[in-house]
């Protein structure tokens, strides 16, 4: 019976060419807007999430009330972390980064010892404590993690920042030089990570070699992006409430002289990208508005997509009531005809998928391009693109597929054989109420697309008030 259904859904698609041409390429680029959207949105909730110890590892910052102005910042005084690792015993280990050039936010050209010409131009090069390697599951191919770190003038890099400076040479025991011709000798290669994260970097060197004594008595100001690894067992509102001893024990003194207060702000680590906006964040993080907004939109243009495809099918049910008509009159049920239309539309629905795969590899590069990121499609190696492309797909067929063929097989085959079709078409149906809903959904989407672009517009535009060209921005060390 199966055999057949497919046959005759297949013979029905071809008789109609044009007609399925259209079913099919709209719900394929319905479900290839749907799949890049996918993609985006597993790369925005994925950051940091390949740590190992992510659901232990905290980001704490600095909340600062100066004069009665409150200001919050992603980063916090240098001596805080290791202070509370020796302070509380829930506080397994600690990790702390400082940007290169953190204060005039320029790549750093990196070179090859004695060459003066070539090099790497990076921006994402961090000072970073030995401890590194303990806190974050930074995979260490080349060098020892115990030690990579633990020497002044040493430094790790990455697998591509690696190719990019070396080509096939090992690194490692080679120097490296900086702007400032300070000099590095490279202990390790770290793994490309495996997954995005808003810390991002391609060389580390280690933070003694930034140290200096007078760090451990600077309670304000020279701040650094500062983890804690705290034990599985951690409660982290009880920690959280013993900050006002710490900070009356070793803070105290330095903020009363400025009648000014610190409280501390601590992030769990994979909550940063989405739920972050401090003063000097690492990067430009995400937002969770957008999140929910762009899965709203993926659901709506899968919605629009399917609703196309059951205003084009019931709407060619003039066509198809006479074959309605006649298979009942030789004895066929109204089950076998759904299961026969339902054959119709999992067809469809099936080389729509295929096809959105092929659009998806193609347009990637360009979504990657808008989007400015570096979102990989592997279908077959990623479990969850796969289920989720099996959802959608489950989803279209559900929603496109139901309804015209119960309404397509519930046709009698004396009303048909009367031709009193079009006064039962002629009633306002269901059909008509989704092309309402299908146009509701386009204007707000349309709408939307041209409120974002009047606001680029604007701040592009907009008159600041004086010539930038001729205005110097400088930043001064606190």
């Amino acid at each position: 019976m199966l055999k057949s259904y497919i046959k005759i859904a297949f013979r029905s698609l071809a008789k109609n060419k044009v007609f399925s041409s259209i079913n099919i390429i709209g719900l394929s680029f319905g479900i290839t807007c749907s799949i890049l959207l996918m993609l985006y949105l597993k790369n925005e909730l994925a950051y940091d999430k390949f740590n190992t110890n992510a659901d232990n590892i905290y980001r704490i910052g600095a909340k600062y009330t100066i004069g009665g102005v409150e200001s919050e910042f992603a980063n916090i005084a240098r001596p805080v972390a290791p202070t509370l690792k020796k302070e509380f015993p829930e506080v397994l280990e600690f990790a702390r980064f400082v940007k290169y050039n953190r204060l005039s936010g320029n790549p750093v050209t990196v070179r090859k010892e004695n060459e003066k010409e070539n090099g790497v131009e990076e921006d994402l090069v961090f000072f970073a404590d030995s401890s590194v390697f303990k806190v974050f599951s930074y995979n260490l191919i080349k060098g020892n993690p115990d030690k990579a770190l633990t020497d002044k003038f040493t430094a790790v890099v990455t697998e591509d920042f690696a190719q990019r400076l070396f080509g096939d040479e090992n690194p490692v025991g080679k120097v490296i030089t900086f702007d400032n011709n300070e000099q590095c000798k490279v202990t390790g290669v770290i793994e490309n990570l495996p997954g995005p994260t808003h810390l991002d970097f391609e060389v580390l060197i280690s933070y003694v070699t930034f140290h200096n004594e007078a760090d451990w008595h600077r309670w304000i100001g020279g701040h650094v992006y500062s983890f804690l690894l705290m034990n599985e067992n951690h409660n982290i509102n009880e920690f959280a409430a013993k900050w006002p001893g710490f900070f009356d024990k070793y803070m105290s003194e330095t903020f009363n002289r400025m009648s000014a207060k610190c409280d501390i702000i601590i992030q769990p680590l994979a909550d940063i990208h989405l739920y972050s906006n401090l003063q000097w964040e690492v990067a430009d993080n995400g937002n969770i508005v957008y999140v929910y907004v762009l899965a709203v939109v993926a659901v709506f243009i899968l919605i629009i997509a399917c609703i196309n495809y059951v205003n084009l099918t019931t709407a060619r049910s003039t066509v198809r009531a006479k074959e309605v008509g006649v298979r009942k009159a030789i004895g066929a049920n109204r089950n076998s005809l759904i299961n026969q239309f339902l054959s119709e539309s999992v067809i469809i629905s099936v080389i729509s998928i295929f096809i959105s795969l092929v659009f998806t590899f193609l347009l990637l590069p360009f979504f990657n391009t808008v989007a400015g990121k570096q979102l990989e499609f592997n279908l077959f190696s990623d479990p969850l693109i796969f289920a989720g492309i099996m959802l959608i797909g489950f989803f279209v067929n559900l929603v496109s597929g139901i309804y015209p063929a119960v309404y397509l097989s519930a046709f009698i085959p004396v009303d048909v054989l009367k031709d009193k079709l079009n006064v039962i078409t002629k009633r306002f149906s269901l059909r008509q109420m989704l092309v309402i809903v299908q146009f509701a959904i386009s204007v707000v989407i349309i709408i939307g697309i041209g409120i974002v672009n009047d606001q680029l517009q604007f701040v592009k535009n907009k008159d600041l008030g004086f010539d930038k060209e001729n205005v110097l921005a400088i930043n001064i060390k606190d």
